[in-house]
């Protein structure tokens, strides 16, 4: 299959294999959230590493990120429209992005391309089975026979145990996918309070280290004996025979300060 005529003409900034969230925003793009992953392998069977997977598609009202889209006026500024990700030891990848809606002349899809290096290994797009606008579709009909268009149309399937809060549908699911846990807030949005978290807990922990070593100080000073005692000298002083004779002479001297009392 070929690009189509939307293949972004300007690259937004932010191109994570996370479409729902543009940047450091908390603000999730309308739509229902949907978890693509799968494989990219080769004809024995074995992953593909280091592919680049891009995605592509309309927003929740049918708007590209393209320029020459119909209805760009409508686009969702929240929805990022175009995403990559690299692919593991086993040719895995993964995306989150929200289920295509149809637009007019087309049935909801997902534009798919492989890269590997500077050579495009696969352009192709991806088809909601059961829909019905694939009948009436031009391109999910000349996709080839009935194996061909098996092969591009994947199920979205519901995520029943899903946490986000959404006024719509929770979210759905291809079929190559594995259901992924959702927290309460965006990905990136909660990726960005852990790194604060962490550093949080650096700052406290270096300043916590001085503190200890003034407590540990403290509680070596509480063992001392006072100052005006000299019963306990140093463990590193010599010992100093003369000031001990003089002290033993000045004990031992009559006390002129001594009162006796007569009768």
């Amino acid at each position: 299959m070929t690009d189509g005529p939307f293949y972004p003409d300007r690259l937004p900034l932010d191109t994570d294999n996370d479409l729902v969230i543009i940047g450091n925003s908390t603000t999730p793009a309308v739509g229902e959230i949907t978890h693509l992953t799968g494989r990219v392998l080769t004809p024995n069977g074995s992953g593909l590493n280091n592919c680049v997977v891009e995605i592509w598609q309309v927003d929740g009202n049918g708007a590209y990120l393209h320029s020459g889209s119909t209805n760009a006026e409508r686009r969702d500024r929240n929805f990022q429209g175009f995403g990559r990700f690299t692919t593991n030891q086993r040719g895995e990848y993964r995306f989150r992005t929200v289920k295509p809606v149809p637009y007019p002349g087309r049935t909801p899809h997902i534009h798919v391309k492989v890269k590997r290096g500077n050579s495009t290994l696969l352009t192709t797009q991806l088809f909601i089975a059961g829909h019905a606008g694939n009948a009436r579709d031009g391109i999910w009909r000349g996709a080839g026979g009935i194996v061909e268009r098996e092969l591009v149309t994947v199920d979205f399937r519901r995520i029943a145990e899903s946490r986000i809060p959404s006024a719509g549908p929770i979210s759905t699911l291809s079929s190559a996918s594995r259901p992924m846990r959702d927290a309460t807030i965006p990905k990136k949005a909660r990726d960005n309070r852990c790194l604060r978290l962490a550093l949080a807990r650096c700052r406290a922990s270096a300043k916590r280290k001085p503190i200890q070593r003034r407590t540990h100080a403290i509680i070596d000073n509480s063992r001392r004996p006072s100052s005006r005692s000299s019963r306990w000298p140093s463990r590193s002083a010599k010992p100093n025979r003369a000031a001990a004779k003089k002290t033993r002479a000045a004990r031992e001297a009559p006390n002129p300060w001594t009162i006796s009392s007569r009768n």
